[in-house]
């Protein structure tokens, strides 16, 4: 997720169709690419206790401003 040089990376995790917060942990972090200087939030996802179905990665990202949710779709398939 491409972000400005003030915002941080909050938690994430793995949703259900539903909703529901999965056991999966999702390791949020942050990089910086060297030749164009973008800052960006990244999350690694271990995907193979996952069932072959949709999901969604939801990672925070706090602001001076306040805290947005980005949810991303994912479709695991076997």
């Amino acid at each position: 997720i491409p972000v400005g040089s003030d915002v941080k990376p909050g938690p994430g995790r793995v949703l259900d169709r539903a909703g529901q917060a999965l056991q999966p942990p999702v390791t949020v972090g942050e990089r910086v690419d060297e030749a164009s200087g973008q800052r960006w939030i990244t999350a690694d996802v271990t995907l193979a206790p996952l069932a072959g179905v949709d999901y969604a990665v939801e990672v925070e990202m706090i602001a001076p401003g306040g805290t947005r949710r980005l949810l991303t779709p994912i479709r695991v398939t076997r």
